[in-house]
């Protein structure tokens, strides 16, 4: 028959060094969730401050020292929020902003780039150069002239800042210059 090999003890060191590593590997594992745990709920902690802000009464947000949880409940504030701000308008006006700058944006940066990559003529890199370092102006420099521009044209507190810069292959998102006129 042969004889018997005990592998419950292992005849080297390597079996418990073999442990130890394992062993090492699952505590820094445990640290590392741990970890993360700690900075999920830290990051969470701001979006349940707020939550709970939310379903207090007035009076109730400014005590010094805060407190975490309302004295009662109140779920009202919800309803008497959507009856005061109409959110259904502010919605619409996202949509359709974000959808015809979108298409804008899609229309004109595909025709340049097909240019770019497609056509040689003369100054084409002159002009690629231009349009790449457009990208690179902070968006103050560009937020007073646009404001002036705007203004003349009569386009104050429309639509047309969010979206027609779109669709003449503005480098710069349109929709962060224009929002804060």
């Amino acid at each position: 028959m042969g004889s018997m090999v005990d592998l419950s003890r292992p005849s080297s060191g390597l079996g418990r060094k073999e442990a130890r590593a394992t062993y090492r590997r699952s505590i820094g594992k445990i640290a590392v969730y741990a970890l993360v745990n700690v900075l999920a709920l830290s990051f969470l902690f701001p979006f349940f401050w707020s939550l709970m802000t939310s379903l207090k009464a007035p009076h109730e947000v400014v005590v010094f020292p805060p407190q975490v949880f309302p004295q009662r409940f109140r779920f009202e504030n919800y309803r008497i929020v959507f009856e005061k701000v109409p959110f259904a308008g502010f919605y619409l006006n996202t949509i359709i902003v974000a959808v015809m700058s979108t298409i804008g944006a899609v229309v004109s940066t595909v025709l340049v780039a097909f240019g770019f990559s497609r056509k040689r003529f003369p100054g084409r890199n002159v002009l690629f150069f231009v349009s790449a370092e457009h990208h690179d102006a902070p968006r103050e420099v560009t937020l007073i002239p646009q404001f002036l521009l705007f203004q003349s044209f009569g386009w104050l507190d429309t639509f047309y800042p969010l979206v027609v810069p779109s669709y003449f292959g503005s480098a710069l998102p349109s929709f962060s210059c224009a929002s804060s006129l």
